[in-house]
């Protein structure tokens, strides 16, 4: 598909998808109004704690770098992934 930037004032499916999937990945991630499909301020925080987390530019704006991350994060298992899988030590 075409890459989606998805940054404050988007509106659409595509926002819709976005919040279901970070809550998906974890209830932290959960914003404020699940069934919104405008891209608030309440979500862009979300979007700001997730890059946080995970190590990518904190911006607020879901762009390619961190749709990849969300997509990855909910793939099947087995699917290919952007990580290495953990190694424990014992």
């Amino acid at each position: 598909g075409v890459p989606v930037s998805l940054s404050s004032g988007s509106r659409g499916a595509e926002v819709l998808w976005l919040r279901k999937n970070l809550a998906d990945i974890d209830l932290r991630y959960q914003s404020d109004n699940i069934d919104s499909d405008e891209y608030d301020a309440n979500l862009q925080t979300v979007v700001r704690q997730f890059q946080r987390d995970y190590r990518l530019d904190v911006d607020g704006l879901a762009g390619q770098q961190t749709l990849i991350v969300i997509s990855s994060l909910l793939a099947p298992d087995g699917s290919p992934r952007l990580t290495r899988p953990r190694i424990d030590q014992d």
